[in-house]
């Protein structure tokens, strides 16, 4: 089903639980930089453009992983699983009001992975990252996410990172944790709301130590 588009389909996603039982990584069907591909969530009918808070499709990838495909922009559709990574972004992907969850109760594992653009979006992972982005000279940019109740809210391993607008709550490591190892890395943290937990272990707010 998700590799049957051609490029600059838009797919309506109605609220609702898409169980998954194997690991999605799209190559085929994909969009291009003046051809762009959209799935967008509703709640009742099409177009109603679910509003925050309301209900929105998740899509259950259990044990699986699910790697967007060149050129996807989501809206409006939540992600939940146990993978290793539930989600894999790509530069070319712009994410808005989207939920990912990861429920394992194994360290280091992540919600949103990857890089690209992160908009009005939320995620969490227990005993792991909300957000890891590891190893790429593309942009990662988060604006006005909420990252919480995570062991490290956000991984950064990526060499130009923008966040913006976004509160970072309740991690018992670090909010922010930069492992970027390059001298030309461009970091810009700008009016973020970070809070640590009213109980042991109560992390820290941004931690540089592994940075060059």
């Amino acid at each position: 089903m998700f590799e049957s588009f051609a490029a600059g389909t838009k797919t309506y996603m109605k609220a609702g639980t898409y169980n998954v039982s194997a690991a999605i990584t799209i190559t085929v069907g994909i969009g291009t930089a003046t051809n762009l591909n959209h799935w967008v969530g509703y709640t009742t009918i099409p177009g109603d453009y679910t509003t925050l808070g309301a209900a929105k499709p998740l899509i259950n990838m259990a044990g699986a992983q699910f790697t967007l495909g060149n050129f996807l922009q989501i809206f409006h559709v939540d992600f939940t699983g146990t993978s290793t990574n539930v989600t894999v972004t790509n530069a070319t992907n712009y994410v808005f009001n989207s939920k990912a969850t990861n429920t394992s109760t194994t360290a280091n594992r992540s919600a949103h992975s990857g890089v690209g653009f992160f908009d009005t979006c939320e995620s969490t992972s227990q005993f792991g990252y909300g957000f890891s982005h590891t190893g790429s000279s593309a942009v990662t940019r988060l604006r006005r996410c909420y990252i919480h109740d995570s062991a490290i809210g956000l991984s950064l391993n990526s060499t130009t990172t923008d966040i913006s607008e976004c509160i970072i709550a309740n991690c018992t490591t670090a909010a922010i944790r930069n492992a970027t190892t390059t001298t030309n890395t461009t970091l810009t943290y700008s009016n973020n709301t970070i809070y640590g937990r009213l109980s042991t272990p109560t992390g820290i707010g941004i931690d540089h130590t592994n940075a060059a």
